[in-house]
C-alpha cells in the first residue's frame, strides 16, 4: 500500500500523486496508476516501478495512521478589508513568522514542516471566535500588501503559524489542476477558505488536507 506521506486523487483520466517528503508530483493515466493503488508492483511498468522503488512509495504494513486525504468544499469565503488597521506590534509578529517559516523549509522537508502543522493544530483547545480569525486573517492580508510577493506554500504556512499561535486551527489543504500543470494550496476551516477565494481554489482537486 502506499506510504503515509504520498497522497493522490484523480482528474479526468489520470490520478495525480503528491509526494510531501520530496514536495513531487507525478501524474499517470489510470491504467498505469492502477497497480500502484493496489500495490501490484509486478504489473507496474519499468519506469513507474523505477520511480516508486526509488521514491519508496509503497510500504509492507499499514501506517500508524493514514494521511486525512477528505476536504469540505468550500461554500464562502472571509472577505478582504481594505480598511484593516494594524498594529506594529503585529506586523513584527508577520515579519518574525514568515522569515522562521522560510528558514523551516529550507532547512527541513515539506513532510517535517506538515507534521508540525498537525502537531499545532493537535494543540490547539476551544474558545478562540470566528470574528478573532477573521481578524487576524484581514491583518494578515493587509500586511502582505507590503510585503514581497510569496509562494502560496510561503503564506499559508506563515498564517497557520499566526493563526494557532492564538487558538486557532484550520486544514492545510493542497490542490492540483491538468492542462496545464498546476499546485496550489491554502488553509481551510470547513467549508470556510481562510486566505484565499472560492474562485480561485476551485480551479484545483484537493490532494491532500493536513488537519
Amino acid at each position: 500500500m502506499l506510504a503515509d506521506w504520498v497522497s493522490f486523487c484523480r482528474i479526468d483520466d489520470h490520478v495525480v500523486f503528491l509526494d510531501t517528503r520530496r514536495n513531487r508530483y507525478l501524474a499517470l493515466s489510470q491504467a498505469a496508476a492502477a497497480p500502484v493503488l493496489a500495490g501490484e508492483i509486478a504489473n507496474l511498468t519499468p519506469k513507474v516501478r523505477e520511480t516508486v522503488a526509488r521514491y519508496g512509495w509503497l510500504v509492507d504494513a499499514a501506517p500508524a495512521a493514514l494521511p486525512y486525504r477528505g476536504i469540505a468544499a468550500p461554500t464562502y469565503e472571509i472577505p478582504y478589508h481594505h480598511n484593516a488597521r494594524i498594529s506594529a506590534r503585529f506586523a513584527s509578529r508577520v515579519l518574525a513568522s514568515l522569515i522562521k517559516v522560510r528558514l523551516d523549509l529550507w532547512v527541513r522537508s515539506l513532510q517535517t514542516n506538515l507534521d508540525r502543522v498537525a502537531a499545532r493544530n493537535r494543540a490547539i483547545g476551544t474558545g478562540a471566535t470566528p470574528a478573532e480569525l477573521n481578524k487576524i486573517v484581514a491583518d494578515f492580508l493587509k500586511c502582505e500588501r507590503i510585503l514581497p510577493a510569496q509562494t502560496c506554500l510561503l503564506r499559508s504556512l506563515t498564517l497557520h503559524r499566526l493563526l494557532a499561535q492564538d487558538g486557532h486551527a484550520s486544514e492545510f489543504v493542497f490542490g492540483v489542476k491538468l492542462h496545464p500543470f498546476e499546485a496550489h494550496c491554502w488553509l481551510q476551516r470547513d467549508d470556510q477558505v481562510i486566505n484565499d477565494t472560492i474562485e480561485q481554489v476551485g480551479r484545483f482537486v484537493p490532494i491532500r488536507a493536513v488537519r
